[in-house]
């Protein structure tokens, strides 16, 4: 964050570069200068690659804008269909117990 506060891509590189607990330093480091850049300083290919279904990079935008705009504390969240949270959940939830199951069958 001290090394690169405008440059989120190269702060990421060095950060994924040093190792250790990189995911959690990165979605750290993610949080305090990708809203200093906004979306403007985060490169049009890592956005478009974003797949939050059934969320969007369009709801995340309404969600900001709804909270910058919002003085009330019990003001609702921009609608999505909820539903397909739990599908998603559901599909990884298969995947990561395959792959678990999979770790206990020879050859270890």
């Amino acid at each position: 964050w001290f090394r690169h506060p405008q440059d989120f891509a190269e702060g990421l590189r060095d950060i994924i570069m040093a190792g250790g607990d990189a995911d959690t330093a990165a979605a750290i480091y993610g949080g305090i200068v990708g809203s200093r850049v906004g979306k403007a300083g985060i490169s049009d290919s890592w956005l478009s690659n974003i797949i939050e279904w059934p969320r969007s990079i369009d709801w995340i935008e309404r969600l900001g804008a709804a909270v910058a705009e919002s003085e009330l504390a019990d003001e609702r969240a921009p609608g999505y269909f909820v539903p397909g949270v739990l599908l998603r959940n559901l599909f990884f939830l298969v995947i990561v117990l395959a792959h678990g199951f999979r770790r206990l069958a020879p050859p270890w």
